[in-house]
């Protein structure tokens, strides 16, 4: 039912915009980024723009009806609306932003437009800031490969590999579902209100009533203020791994210089910096997942991941909140469907493409990290702290690069 609402028939609405050339004053911000959502073209619009040339017909406004000359209404309409168009003016094609608009095969609901002042001659001119859909992906996997990740192998290592796998397929479903009916909500919303920019507890608001409101934006800072901790605490550790010397000179903690220079860095930065920068360390994350993976891999015991005997379904249970909680992207939905103009096509590859690739990985990793504890034969409680110790075969690379990862 999610996958149809978003990959079914194209209902995002197309139409023309026109833009101006105008004067800039001095208080007018050189870069200014603004959404125009499109309207429908009708027969009726077509023949609006262009009544000071064909006064044969007459059309009324907000309806596609026409009325003849003969009609007995004709010069009472026909007055109105020629002084209507007279304050109003003609669009000619000359004045249309996007072509596509005009022809209708334009499949997103609204343009997000910049506009720019030229230094010579301080005319504004406007182009459109399209959004990128490989940074959709990346935006939606790299929020989904979080801490999440680290504590899974521990969560499944009772279940087994088997069961475990079963459980996460089901909550990928389940969480891609749950993505692609937030998006369609999303969307009906910018519809209602006409404005873009939505946010996850402006959805709850206009859908749950104040009531559930209230609880789903509890769960919802409860949430991320529990991962801002763990992201800002392991950041902590990394900052006094990388700069022991100026951490001990300045007498300041690690979570507060890994706080500092994360919040003036996302602060000060634009859109498109934050969306190349995440772009980069997703690409890091996938590089050194593949390392691990091709190394661990060779000293995993594959046939006891799969026997029987090591296989406990019972325990599946057991493992689904943290398997449930690697999945977590929800919250960046209504910033994709924003980025990427309404286009409800863009939208879908998105976030099947963006809770897809992260899939794969988790089904690899945890693959590899019980794989090494079975062969190992250890009983240990947490395969990942394994893979960082550099116990697995005699490699001195793999604990760096868990460790990085």
């Amino acid at each position: 039912v999610a996958c149809s609402a978003l990959v079914g028939s194209r209902q995002a609405v197309s139409a023309f915009t026109t833009t101006t050339t105008t004067t800039s004053s001095s208080s007018l911000a050189p870069n200014y980024q603004h959404h125009a959502f499109h309207q429908r073209p009708t027969t009726t619009a077509r023949k609006a723009s262009t009544l000071q040339d064909e006064q044969q017909d007459s059309v009324t406004t907000g309806a596609s009806t026409i009325i003849e000359p003969n009609s007995s209404q004709q010069p009472e309409t026909n007055g109105f609306l020629q002084s209507l168009q007279e304050k109003i003016g003609t669009v000619d094609e000359s004045r249309y932003l996007f072509p596509e608009y005009q022809e209708g095969e334009a499949t997103r609901m609204f343009s997000s437009l910049q506009y720019t002042s030229a230094q010579q001659d301080q005319e504004l001119a406007s182009q459109r800031a399209e959004g990128s859909l490989v940074g959709a992906v990346a935006l939606i996997a790299g929020t989904t490969v979080g801490a999440g990740v680290l504590a899974l192998p521990s969560a499944t290592i009772q279940a087994g590999f088997l069961p475990s796998t079963f459980g996460m397929v089901s909550a990928y479903v389940y969480m891609t579902m749950s993505g692609l009916l937030i998006a369609e909500l999303t969307l009906n919303r910018m519809v209602q209100t006409g404005k873009p920019g939505l946010g996850l507890l402006e959805l709850y608001e206009s859908s749950l009533g104040k009531s559930w409101s209230s609880l789903g934006t509890a769960a919802y800072f409860f949430l991320h203020y529990a991962v801002m901790v763990a992201y800002i605490a392991q950041g902590g550790k990394n900052m006094e791994q990388l700069f022991p010397g100026v951490l001990e000179a300045s007498g300041m903690n690690g979570s507060i210089f890994f706080t500092a220079i994360a919040s003036v860095t996302l602060f000060s930065a634009s859109t498109n910096a934050v969306e190349k920068v995440n772009n980069f360390l997703v690409l890091g994350v996938a590089v050194a997942f593949m390392s691990i993976v091709g190394i661990a891999a060779g000293h995993a015991d594959w046939g006891a991941l799969i026997d029987t005997s090591n296989q406990h379904p019972e325990q599946v249970l057991s493992c689904l909140p943290i398997i449930f909680l690697s999945l977590v992207y929800q919250n960046v939905v209504p910033t994709v469907v924003t980025n990427l103009e309404g286009d409800r096509s863009k939208i879908t590859k998105a976030i099947v493409g963006g809770t897809t690739l992260p899939m794969l990985f988790f089904l690899a990793w945890n693959a590899v990290c019980l794989g090494n504890v079975l062969a190992t034969g250890a009983d240990v409680s947490d395969p990942v702290a394994l893979l960082q110790a550099g116990e697995i075969g005699n490699t001195v690379l793999l604990g760096p690069l868990v460790t990085g990862f």
